[in-house]
């Protein structure tokens, strides 16, 4: 029992090795929490209170660190790609949009696109739109 500390070090050690092959950052707060363990035993604390340290420091630092860690550590926002970010944009109508006759056509960024309207309004050729919904290849819009 003398040597705990070094069981809490290899440990510590251990877990923060399979965290770093893992990336969850589960294993990281156990591995922290050993470390912290590692040091009370080397103080020279009894098994107990060891416990007790690495029960309440795994607890304290996954309810802390582990969201802290997923905060910063993943992507801040989620990047739109192709057609999404055309969401919010102007476009120019150049064929009528009718949604009953079905027919609606906008150019935006020189690229002509199918449009219906979020309404049952008809929209005259050469009017803005802003597009609201990209559905698979027909832009919802809506005139402002």
């Amino acid at each position: 029992m003398d040597n705990l500390g070094h069981w809490w070090s290899i440990a510590a050690v251990l877990l923060i090795i399979i965290e770093i092959l893992s990336a969850g950052f589960v294993l990281g707060s156990l591995g922290a929490a050993a470390f912290l363990t590692a040091i009370v035993a080397y103080i020279g604390f009894p098994l107990e209170f060891q416990l007790v340290v690495f029960i309440a420091s795994s607890l304290v630092l996954f309810f802390t660190l582990r969201p802290l860690a997923k905060k910063y550590l993943l992507p801040k926002k989620k990047i739109e790609t192709n057609a999404n970010r055309l969401i919010g944009r102007k476009a120019v109508v150049i064929e009528t949009i009718d949604n009953f006759r079905q027919t609606g056509r906008v150019k935006i960024d020189g690229d002509d696109w199918r449009a219906r309207t979020e309404s049952q309004e008809i929209i005259p050729v050469g009017r803005e739109v802003i597009v609201k919904v990209v559905d698979s290849a027909t832009l919802i819009v809506a005139s402002f």
